[in-house]
């Protein structure tokens, strides 16, 4: 019987013995996975998006809105850092994209030679079986620590939900900007005064500005939470750590990489994970590599350690 409270993540074996090592998992910026469209879904459709007409109500707010993503200089104002797992256990289509390595990903015997084709891909990376709701218990203590806000959500796939999240956004903001607009007081000291002339200063309403800087903040959390359907097989499900990125330099946890790209490595508490599944060509050499490292930070065989279906199935060549 399957527990909808189980999430899988697949790895590698060398990326398995960091994970053990230092007990953390890493999170990384969601925009350099291998899919174009990787939390540019949501704001690729606001561009396209047409202004609304003069009898829709609110016509202002919601056409400052479109606005600001159409603008040419536009640029997210946050990044996502991400963890992505999945609700399916034991995949093979899963094993073959996350866990073998594959000859691009190893020293090459040769040297900078570009391929190593003497290096065999093996299916022997393990699958992490995760309680979610542990996990999310794990990352809520990291805001302020670590990020702004943490989210762990199922991915959603196509623009269906998308397109009616987007309206449904969209017409809170009105109503909210009606409920200010009311308000005789309409300062605020978030943007400051647009110079129209040298004499003329455009003040920008609140009743404008805060619905605005809501929606924008619901868009860029919820962003790395819709793919594109050809990814729909994988049933993925991510944690994401959500940062302003005028707060990232005050999150000492916060790394980047050589390319400039941000990364975060949080601590795994062992009531995190349910049990392991070994790859199909996880072995008796793999497992001792990893008893013989005493200092790891967490044990593999604290845990329930099964194999997968596919042990016995695969000829290793």
């Amino acid at each position: 019987m399957s527990n909808s409270n189980l999430i899988y993540h697949y790895t590698s074996f060398e990326k398995l013995k960091c994970i053990l090592e230092h007990g953390t998992l890493r999170f990384k910026e969601s925009t350099k996975s291998n899919d174009i469209l990787d939390t540019a879904c949501v704001v690729n459709i606001l561009k396209t998006m047409p202004h609304f007409k003069a009898n829709v109500e609110m016509t202002e707010l919601l056409n400052f809105i479109l606005g600001y993503y159409q603008r040419e200089a536009y640029d997210s104002s946050s990044i996502s850092l991400v963890s992505c797992f999945s609700e399916i256990a034991d995949s093979r289509l899963l094993w073959d994209a996350y866990t073998m390595h594959r000859p691009g990903n190893q020293k090459c015997s040769y040297g900078e030679q570009k391929f190593c084709y003497e290096t065999v891909s093996k299916y022997n990376g393990v699958c992490i079986a995760f309680r979610k709701d542990q996990l999310q218990k794990l990352l809520e203590k990291e805001i302020g620590r670590s990020c702004d806000n943490s989210i762990v959500k199922n991915i959603d796939y196509g623009d269906a939900k998308l397109k009616f999240l987007l309206n449904k956004w969209l017409k809170e903001a009105a109503l909210d900007s009606l409920n200010l607009s009311k308000d005789p007081n309409q300062s605020q000291n978030i943007i400051p005064p647009i110079l129209a002339t040298r004499k003329t200063e455009l003040h920008i309403k609140k009743c404008l500005v805060f619905p605005t800087l809501d929606f924008i903040q619901k868009v860029e959390e919820y962003s790395p939470f819709f793919k594109h359907q050809f990814w729909h097989e994988e049933k993925e499900v991510r944690a994401s750590l959500f940062i302003k990125k005028g707060n990232i330099k005050k999150y000492k946890t916060i790394s980047q990489y050589d390319d400039s790209s941000y990364y975060c490595d949080i601590s795994i508490t062992p009531d995190c994970i349910d049990h392991f599944i070994l790859g199909p060509e996880f072995n008796e050499e793999n497992l001792s590599e990893i008893k013989q490292h005493k200092e790891y930070k967490l044990n593999i065989c604290d845990f329930e350690l099964k194999y997968s279906v596919g042990t016995g199935v695969i000829r290793n060549n």
